[in-house]
């Protein structure tokens, strides 16, 4: 019969521990991965690696997010938003500068910037994986991510100011 020390046992017993939390915790991960997957509009184990002849480059298409709550975060559509529309156009030359949003702006920038947009109304999304998405942030992240799985293309954020073509 084997006698362990109380420091022994002790030290067993916590291994023991260790080893369940992280076999639950690599159960979690798989089960996220496996629902992450069910999510996608694609399978992403049927993705190829990098594309030697390049037939799959980067589609010319721009992609800003914009008014995801109705008082546009206290920060309405202004100059520096315009700046953002026209030196992406102007410095990238884009097939198409597409503008998702749930809130259209106003406004004489906006009217200014208008005419270089495909207006795109979307409703932010507000869940992921059952779990809601209370942050306004949040419901951009999901979109931006879902939009460049869909459309491809370059996702900028409506303060960036475009100096050189991508």
């Amino acid at each position: 019969h084997h006698h362990r020390s109380r420091a022994q046992t002790l030290q067993y017993k916590t291994t023991a521990q260790h080893a369940r939390i992280e076999t639950s915790s690599a159960e979690i991960r798989h089960t996220l991965a496996a629902k992450a997957k069910n999510d996608l509009p694609f399978n992403p184990d049927q993705l190829g690696g990098a594309d030697p002849d390049h037939s799959t480059m980067i589609p010319n298409i721009i992609h800003f997010c914009f008014g995801m709550s109705p008082d546009f975060g206290g920060r309405p559509f202004s100059y520096i938003h315009y700046l953002a529309v026209m030196s992406a156009f102007k410095v990238n030359r884009p097939d198409r500068i597409f503008f998702h949003y749930q809130y259209e702006p106003s406004g004489v920038w906006w009217e200014r910037a208008r005419p270089y947009l495909t207006l795109r109304k979307i409703d932010a999304p507000k869940e992921i994986f059952g779990r809601p998405l209370k942050h306004y942030a949040h419901r951009a992240d999901l979109l931006r991510i879902r939009t460049l799985l869909e459309y491809g293309g370059i996702y900028l954020d409506i303060d960036v100011i475009c100096l050189k073509s991508f």
